[in-house]
């Protein structure tokens, strides 16, 4: 058996897979011998892991290619992150964006004393919520 230098952490579908070919092995040991005929490979892959034959098949096609001796790495989609809708903004809210951003601009040029233009607290957040706005009310 080879040794491993580094453990790999499994995840839960991996681990159910580990647990349902223990339970396949246990009943070959049962058995005194092998359930399927060892010839037949694919059956006994998705008889161990129940799953289908068709999915052994299309995962062994996918890693091993056409040919049977290329070696691909496979690949599992990642969870893509959805783009949240643009939500209409009516004419008040859109004013009142626009003055309140307006009234810091006129604040930070009555107060050329300070090192920073922006305000510090409450809204600040609301003018990075406002240059984002800018890019969905184009006025």
């Amino acid at each position: 058996m080879t040794e491993r230098t580094q453990r790999t952490v499994l995840n839960s579908q991996t681990r159910e897979f580990v647990i349902r070919l223990r339970n396949y092995f246990d009943r070959e040991a049962q058995n005194g011998g092998p359930i399927l005929p060892i010839t037949s490979v694919v059956e006994r892959v998705a008889d161990a892991l129940n799953i289908g034959q068709r999915t052994v098949r299309r995962i062994t096609k996918k890693k091993y290619g056409e040919t049977g001796t290329e070696e691909n790495k496979l690949h599992t989609p990642k969870k893509r992150k959805r783009a949240k809708p643009v939500v209409g903004i009516d004419s008040f809210d859109a004013d009142a964006i626009r003055r309140h951003v307006y009234g810091y601009y006129t604040a930070s040029e009555r107060n050329q004393t300070s090192t920073s233009k922006v305000p510090v607290g409450k809204g600040s957040r609301l003018i990075i919520f406002c240059v984002k706005m800018e890019t969905i009310m184009k006025t």
